[in-house]
């Protein structure tokens, strides 16, 4: 449009606007005019005028540009509709489509522009052929897309659209609760950028342009490319029929010839379009008349037929997505209570007043009840279950909770391993507790008849470091009766014999007491001490095993943090110094055929973040293979050839008891890192 074009629009804009205001009823429905957008000194003396109302609340298809002119697919082809039919168009713009509708009824505007299908009213105005279509798609913001595309489920979310852009059978099929129904596509994304909903369904090319011109098209993300199609037509007053005609000719002429295209192209851009469009027009050039009228024909259809086919099965996989969504509802119960009915650990759920809401076979089993008296019973009186509930104090806590209880059962002790899960709507809305209880007797047994083979096959290497460390003091004492009976008249002899003969005694007395503390069986009992006690009589176990078997190795501590923990004690140190043998083998198999300037250190060191204590045992011995490290801590798996297997199993099992967890790693011929990580203990806590 030229300089002077717009120019005269302007000006003759004004001058309707004032005609306007001072004697038109178009007032009454808020419209003001904008004028004849060819201008009057262009426009034939022969032309006729036709009023048209427009609601520009529609881009790319009908708005209001930067300078306040009418824009859009749908302006740009009324240009080229005033041409063939020789009319000149007054716009006059209202604040919505009703407004619109009532400015042609009161005989004020001729024709309506821009309105979707679902205004027709045959018995007032005329529906002429398809002005314009938009696509009407899905845009989600980005943060929820990825729980869409994993669920498929979009109905969760609350939606807005125009109306009548959208079929409400469709959107009812969908599932969705929450809707929001504007008067304009315009508004409808204003609403989602304000974020009024989550998710907008309407045109796909209003959708690109707002977003577009509001630098937020990174926030959005188009879910559903193609739901349905939204057609624009023009509404013509009942008096008008010869418009009617001449319009409907029009456009049905620049549909045709492929005018329509061009301009929808030059609003919405679609670079795989355009690309094909160009390959297109060279095959034309290239082939008789003929023959580019049929490949037109074919092509066209076969676009036609993809749409179709993909409209098709995005349609089929909306449909499958909310048949499973509605089979998995109506299934979940069902599933859930399968698998509480396959697990072999007793299983009980039961709600706030503690009343018994599921109960697995397993369960009542455990408790010696038949499965038909679980309805009548609360959670307090059911055999095992209620016990252990005793021992906690279940209206104190939130969070899961496990532990291992001993309960005395038909006349023997029996233990018993359990999980209470807390089950939460959300972080303040609690709707019950599942609790889960499995009969660990004989496995404690087993276990412990597994640690007194481990233990006795350590205690022949700790016996024999002790033995070796025994014969000095014995020799010392041997060397001094054997003194007295020739040179006890001798002051230094005497002397000697009262200083030295005390020591070596203690020394055998120590040696003896640390041997009978390694040797008797686990207590089960915990107790509450500094870390740093355990650790150093293992240390100094070890070094006696250490001194007897000759190797020059380098055994030390670095005590970095000395908290108090809660433990088995005897067993922990048990397996501690287990452990430590290990290590002593590991280095001493090095020291065989070592490498230049190397010398054998195992190190020991307690560090802690005030939550955890970590006692790490280091030793640059031979290390493990990753093949070896990946099986190291399972039963019987050994690399010795006398070996049990047992050792680090065990080791594993005692610290997970004492609430811990062990990690293992190793480098074949360079060192192996062994971490314990046991919780911080509170001495005045004096918890079960």
């Amino acid at each position: 449009m030229s300089k002077i074009k717009l120019c005269g629009s302007f000006c003759l804009c004004l001058i309707l606007l004032l005609f306007c205001t001072a004697s038109t009823p178009g007032d009454a429905a808020g419209g003001y005019a904008v004028s004849d957008p060819v201008g009057p000194e262009s426009r034939p003396d022969s032309s006729v005028m036709v009023r048209v109302a427009v609601f520009p609340q529609n881009p790319p298809y009908q708005f209001l540009d930067d300078t306040g002119a009418l824009a859009g697919i749908n302006i740009d082809i009324m240009e080229v509709v005033a041409q063939k039919c020789n009319y000149y168009f007054i716009y006059s713009i209202y604040d919505s489509q009703s407004a619109c509708l009532q400015a042609m009824n009161s005989g004020v505007a001729d024709i309506v522009l821009g309105c979707n299908i679902n205004y027709k009213d045959p018995a007032h105005y005329y529906t002429t052929s398809e002005l314009s279509s938009a696509t009407a798609s899905v845009v989600a913001r980005k943060s929820i897309v990825p729980y869409i595309q994993e669920t498929q489920k979009i109905n969760t979310f609350s939606i807005v659209y125009e109306y009548g852009s959208v079929d409400l059978s469709l959107l009812y099929s969908m599932g969705f609760k929450h809707m929001l129904c504007v008067s304009s596509q315009a508004n409808a994304l204003d609403s989602l950028l304000e974020q009024k909903a989550d998710i907008f369904i309407g045109s796909n090319e209003s959708a690109n342009y707002i977003l577009n011109q509001s630098d937020q098209s990174d926030s959005f993300e188009t879910v559903y490319s193609m739901v349905s199609t939204i057609r624009y037509t023009v509404l013509v007053n009942k008096s008008s029929a010869s418009v009617y005609r001449n319009l409907n000719r029009a456009l049905e002429d620049i549909h045709a010839n492929g005018i329509y295209e061009e301009i929808h192209n030059s609003w919405v851009t679609n670079p795989f379009e355009k690309q094909f469009e160009a390959i297109l027009r060279c095959f034309f050039i290239s082939l008789a008349v003929f023959t580019c009228f049929t490949l037109a024909f074919l092509g066209v259809s076969y676009v036609l037929k993809q749409k179709i086919n993909e409209k098709t099965q995005q349609l089929i996989l909306v449909n499958s997505s909310l048949e499973n969504t509605i089979e998995d509802l109506q299934h979940e119960a069902a599933f859930r209570n399968s698998i509480l009915d396959s697990i072999p650990i007793g299983a009980v759920l039961f709600n706030l007043d503690h009343h018994i809401t599921l109960m697995n076979p397993a369960a009542c089993a455990l408790c010696g009840l038949r499965a038909d008296l679980k309805d009548c019973m609360d959670i307090w009186s059911l055999p095992i279950f209620g016990e252990i509930l005793e021992r906690i104090d279940l209206d104190s806590f939130d969070d899961n909770r496990n532990g291992i209880f001993d309960l005395p059962v038909g006349g023997r002790d029996c233990k018993y391993r359990c999980w209470i899960h807390i089950l939460k709507r959300n972080e303040m809305d609690h709707t019950g507790v599942l609790m889960l209880v499995e009969d660990i007797t004989e496995e404690e047994l087993h276990r412990q008849k597994l640690a007194a083979m481990e233990k006795a096959a350590m205690l022949n290497q700790v016996t024999a470091g002790i033995a070796h460390e025994i014969k000095n003091p014995l020799m010392t004492l041997k060397i001094g009766v054997s003194l007295l009976e020739t040179q006890w008249e001798d002051t230094e002899v005497r002397q000697a014999f009262l200083e030295f003969i005390p020591a070596e005694i203690e020394k055998i007395n120590t040696l003896v007491e640390s041997l009978l503390n390694y040797a008797k069986p686990p207590r089960e009992e915990f107790s509450v001490l500094k870390i740093a006690e355990v650790v150093k009589r293992s240390f100094y176990l070890a070094s006696i095993t250490n001194k007897g078997a000759k190797n020059d190795i380098a055994l030390s501590t670095c005590i970095k943090a000395d908290p108090h923990v809660r433990i088995q004690q005897d067993l922990f140190q048990q397996t501690l110094t287990n452990l430590l043998i290990n290590a002593i083998w590991a280095v001493s198999a090095k020291l065989e055929n070592p490498p230049p300037h190397w010398k054998g250190e195992i190190t020991g060191t307690i560090q802690s973040d005030g939550r955890w204590v970590n006692i790490i045992v280091f030793d640059n011995g031979v290390g493990m293979s990753q093949d070896t490290l990946r099986h190291c801590v399972e039963p019987f798996f050994t690399t010795k050839a006398a070996g049990t297997g047992l050792g680090l199993a065990l080791a594993r099992q005692c610290v997970e008891n004492n609430g811990g967890r062990m990690l293992v790693d190793s480098r074949e011929g360079e060192y192996t890192d062994i971490t314990i990580q046991i919780p911080c203990h509170d001495p005045g806590d004096h918890g079960p």
